[in-house]
């Protein structure tokens, strides 16, 4: 959320680009104590926390309009309309970006299905604006500190400060999930039966239309409803979570690859390897190769 002179208005769609596109957070940091810049409206797929370090200004969100005042920390939903009208002397916010994809996991566990993707779907929208709450400050600060640092160890640290604000945001807005209506959801209970059925047998032929009819199900019902609380059909994710267990035998065993690949379930060398380049941009070859590399590097060598 870049600063711009409200010479009209206007709605823009933005476009983040990250430093670093294999981690994906950004902070900005705008100081307006000399100006009274503020932003056209505008939207964008991040999530976005927006702290008021100093000063005061007019926010809207959609067509809500928000007096903003030092101590104060904005969220900006996925995709939400929202921009700064006016803004008094001395000015200053720091800013924090992140897809909702970014704390996205390849396995489907009950922390992935009850708040990540709910917020991925925009089934989950965060009230807008937090007026004198200090934890959620203390942890905005420490994302702060760990990205401006950027010590070794920096991106985990940064992830789980992230996820812990939104934990406190989903307890400061308890309205969006029940988490015993959810589990007690009937669809919830199938999805996750055969979230269970892959993880205690992906290393053997699996066949989702027995599953289902054994459910006195519909196979293409069922696989809108896997899809819609999953965001991956079942084959889709049967691959990934096969793959996640590959990438696990690599450095944990010494098999070689066709052996991880039956070992995971793949009878198809060829498939297998399309497959994992598919989800990790590596071939497998690669990342044995990566790996042994990385072992001959670590290995401490006789004087």
């Amino acid at each position: 959320m870049l600063a711009r002179k409200l010479h009209k208005q206007s709605f823009e769609k933005e476009t983040i680009e990250y430093s670093n596109k294999s981690f994906g957070v950004k902070f900005l940091y705008a100081d307006h104590t000399n100006d009274n810049l503020g932003f056209i409206p505008h939207s964008h797929a991040e999530l976005e926390f927006l702290y008021i370090v100093q000063g005061e200004a007019e926010i809207n969100v959609g067509n809500v309009k928000h007096h903003a005042k030092a101590g104060d920390i904005f969220v900006f939903n996925s995709n939400e309309i929202h921009s700064c009208l006016k803004t008094y002397p001395s000015y200053k916010t720091y800013c924090l970006q992140f897809l909702p994809s970014f704390l996205q996991s390849k396995i489907v566990d009950i922390c992935e299905y009850n708040y990540i993707l709910p917020m991925t779907e925009k089934r989950s929208e965060f009230a807008t604006h937090y007026s004198s709450n200090p934890e959620l400050i203390e942890l905005f600060n420490r994302c702060e500190q760990e990205y401006r640092n950027k010590s070794k160890g920096y991106h985990i640290a940064l992830k789980g400060y992230i996820y812990a604000m939104l934990a406190h945001l989903y307890r400061l807005n308890t309205h969006l999930l029940n988490d015993t209506i959810v589990q007690n959801d009937p669809n919830y209970k199938r999805v996750n039966s055969v979230l269970n059925h892959i993880a205690q047998n992906y290393g053997n032929d699996i066949d989702f239309r027995k599953i289902i009819s054994d459910m006195y199900l519909h196979y293409s019902y069922f696989s809108r409803i896997f899809k819609s609380q999953t965001g991956k059909s079942m084959r889709q994710y049967l691959n990934e979570y096969r793959i996640t267990i590959a990438l696990g035998l690599f450095t944990n065993t010494d098999k070689n690859i066709t052996e991880i690949a039956t070992t995971c379930g793949f009878d198809d060398l060829n498939y297998f390897s399309r497959s994992f380049k598919q989800i990790i941009g590596l071939s497998p070859a690669k990342v044995k190769k990566a790996m042994r590399l990385s072992e001959k590097l670590n290995t401490p060598t006789e004087n």
